[in-house]
C-alpha cells in the first residue's frame, strides 16, 4: 500500500503540469472566441453584450477572403508537389541501403534544423537578383525546400515500421518492383501519407519567414496578413484583433479535426495500429 501511495504522490507533478498546460490553451482559445463576438470586455468576467459586428467588420477591412485565398492555392499547390517528392524518396531512404544513406538523412534535416532565415535569405537573394521573386511559383518552391525534408522525417520511420516480409513475398509470386510498391505499399502508407499531409500543410499555412522573404503584395498569405495587422494595431479595437485571430486559426483547427477523424478511420479500413 505505501509503494502504491507513493507512485501515486510522484504522479501528482505531472497532473499539476498537464491540467495547467490544458487550462493554458483553452484558455486562449475561449478568451479569442469570446473576444471576438463582446461589444464592451474590459472591467467584468465575460462581455456585457455580444454581436458578430466585429466578424463582419474584420472580414471586410482586412479582406480576408483575398488571403484565403492566396494562402490555400500556394499552400495546396506546395503540399501536393512535397508529398509527390516524399513517398517515393521516402520508401527509397527507408528500404535500400546505401553508403551515402545517413548523409543524406542528415541532408534532409538541415532545412528542419537550420533557422529558416539560413535558408530564405539565399534563396531570395537568387530569385531577386534574376527577377522572379513575388510570384507564386517562387513562394511555392521556397515552400517546398521547408515541406519535403518535414514530410521525410514523418514518412521515413513509417515505412521502416512497416513488414517488409510482405514485399519480399509479393515480389517471391511474380510481382514487379512497381506493382509491389503501387499494390502493396502504397496502400500500407495511407494513413502515413493522411498523417504527413496533415503536418505538411499546417507547417506550410503558418509559414511566415520564408514568404515575406520571397513574397509580395499578390502572393502574401494569411499569415503575413494577421502579422503585419498585429504589429501595427495599437488603435484598432481588441474584439476586431480577436475576429482576425479568429479567423486564422479556425481552417487549421478544422483542417486538422477532419484529417485526424479521417486518419483513424483509414487505419481502421487498412488495418493500422
Amino acid at each position: 500500500m505505501k509503494a502504491k501511495s507513493r507512485k501515486n504522490l510522484a504522479r501528482i507533478p505531472f497532473y499539476i503540469i498537464m491540467f495547467t498546460f490544458i487550462l493554458f490553451v483553452v484558455g486562449i482559445f475561449a478568451t479569442v472566441v469570446i473576444g471576438c463576438f463582446s461589444n464592451d470586455w474590459s472591467k467584468t468576467f465575460l462581455p456585457k453584450s455580444f454581436s458578430t459586428f466585429y466578424l463582419k467588420q474584420a472580414w471586410t477591412n482586412y479582406g480576408i477572403a483575398k488571403y484565403y485565398l492566396v494562402s490555400v492555392e500556394i499552400v495546396v499547390v506546395a503540399t501536393s508537389l512535397s508529398l509527390i517528392c516524399v513517398i517515393p524518396t521516402a520508401y527509397v531512404m527507408a528500404r535500400k541501403e546505401m553508403k551515402i544513406k545517413s548523409l543524406l538523412h542528415q541532408f534532409f534535416q538541415l532545412p528542419i534544423l537550420l533557422p529558416e532565415l539560413l535558408i530564405g535569405i539565399p534563396l531570395a537573394t537568387i530569385f531577386y537578383s534574376i527577377g522572379i521573386a513575388e510570384s507564386y511559383g517562387v513562394v511555392v518552391a521556397i515552400l517546398i525546400v521547408i515541406g519535403i525534408p518535414f514530410g521525410l522525417s514523418i514518412l521515413i520511420p513509417f515505412i521502416e515500421a512497416l513488414d517488409e516480409r510482405v514485399e519480399i513475398a509479393a515480389e517471391t509470386l511474380g510481382a514487379n518492383k512497381f506493382k509491389v510498391f503501387t499494390k502493396i505499399i502504397i496502400p500500407q502508407l495511407i494513413p502515413g501519407v493522411v498523417s504527413t499531409l496533415i503536418n505538411v500543410f499546417v507547417r506550410l499555412f503558418t509559414n511566415y519567414t520564408l514568404v515575406l522573404l520571397v513574397g509580395g503584395p499578390k502572393t502574401f498569405t494569411l499569415t503575413i496578413k494577421v502579422f503585419n495587422v498585429l504589429s501595427n494595431a495599437k488603435t484598432e479595437p481588441q474584439a476586431l484583433l480577436n475576429s482576425l485571430t479568429l479567423y486564422y486559426m479556425l481552417p487549421m483547427l478544422i483542417f486538422t479535426f477532419l484529417t485526424l477523424v479521417l486518419e483513424k478511420m483509414l487505419k481502421k479500413r487498412f488495418g493500422g495500429k
